[in-house]
């Protein structure tokens, strides 16, 4: 199985980004005849190997977003792109990795330090896998649309609605719920 034999030539790839690149191709040169095993079973089993999910957290794939402060590799979305499409030329794409940094992005912006330190460090690591729920039955993926409430409590919050189609779900640890805190 071979993956794509496209080169990283455009200007906007920097030294990193080619380093990237070369890490991961590296990584999957040695999986070998592995690589076609690994693929049936994704699309047999319907599963993203948990071998290929450590495999992405080594790398730094899933801490790109996340400040090193945060135990992340801090190389940006553009390198995590690299990373993600060498991946995806053999066939072997992750979702799940873009549902952490879209958590991730979503705790760096507006979780409280005590959450940053708390999640994010797990996230990276990839020991602490994350769903993003967002769909929502009548609106799709439009949050404009979303009706799903979120009501403050004394405990906390209290969330009414529905929420449907969330990829990751039955492989994640937690999910981050997107919801309306005012109408």
């Amino acid at each position: 199985m071979k993956g794509s034999s496209a080169r990283l030539t455009s200007s906007f790839f920097t030294e990193g980004h080619l380093a990237i690149a070369q890490s991961v191709d590296i990584y999957l040169d040695r999986l070998g005849s592995r690589k076609s095993d690994l693929l049936r079973g994704i699309l047999e089993e319907h599963r993203y190997p948990d071998e290929l999910m450590a495999a992405m957290a080594e790398l730094g794939i899933y801490g790109a977003l996340i400040p090193e402060a945060y135990g992340g590799t801090g190389v940006g979305l553009l390198a995590m792109v690299v990373a993600m499409e060498r991946f995806s030329a053999y066939g072997l794409e992750n979702t799940l990795a873009l549902l952490a940094t879209m958590d991730s992005l979503a705790l760096l912006k507006g979780g409280s330090e005590a959450q940053k330190l708390q999640y994010l460090p797990r996230v990276a690591d990839g020991s602490l896998k994350l769903a993003f729920a967002i769909t929502e039955p009548d609106a799709g993926s439009n949050s404009f649309n979303m009706r799903l409430a979120a009501r403050k409590s004394a405990l906390g919050y209290v969330i009414s609605g529905q929420k449907a189609w969330i990829t990751g779900v039955d492989r994640a640890d937690m999910m981050l719920v997107v919801a309306r805190s005012t109408s």
